[in-house]
């Protein structure tokens, strides 16, 4: 057992799955509050040079919260209603809660430029050198 935490230690390559049990308030909304702690942790890997990607549940129950209904629903239609609106809400929730990303293109934090509003790219991805070295950028 101690070895195995000693090689999750070294890992430089992180994948978090969020499920809704830790995102919403039972299937009805999102809780920020939990959302943000998730993010500082994910953070915090990053500072120490980890590549941290998001696999994230949440959106159906963001789109029930925002369509007003009182319970999740059963009809796989519905279902899918709920998740298309909360799929809007879940990314703004992350962009809430992800600090802004500063490249030379923006330097203000509040208010990055265009090429850097999202919130899981490392750096801007208009720079070469933060291609990989097969010459893919962040989004590959």
């Amino acid at each position: 057992m101690n070895n195995e935490r000693k090689k999750l230690g070294q890992a430089r390559r992180w994948v978090v799955k969020l499920g809704s049990s830790l995102l919403t308030n039972n299937g009805c909304g999102l809780r920020v509050d939990s959302l943000q702690a998730w993010v500082n942790q994910m953070m915090d890997l990053r500072k120490q040079g980890c590549d941290v990607v998001v696999v994230s549940s949440g959106a159906t129950a963001e789109g029930v919260a925002r369509l007003g209904w009182k319970k999740r629903p059963h009809a796989i239609h519905e279902l899918q209603a709920a998740a298309a609106v909360g799929q809007m809400g879940l990314v703004q929730a992350y962009e809430t809660c992800f600090p802004a990303i500063r490249c030379a293109h923006g330097t203000d934090p509040v208010d990055p430029c265009r090429h850097c509003r999202s919130p899981a790219l490392p750096e801007c991805p208009q720079q070469p050198e933060h291609a990989d070295q097969a010459g893919r950028g962040p989004y590959y």
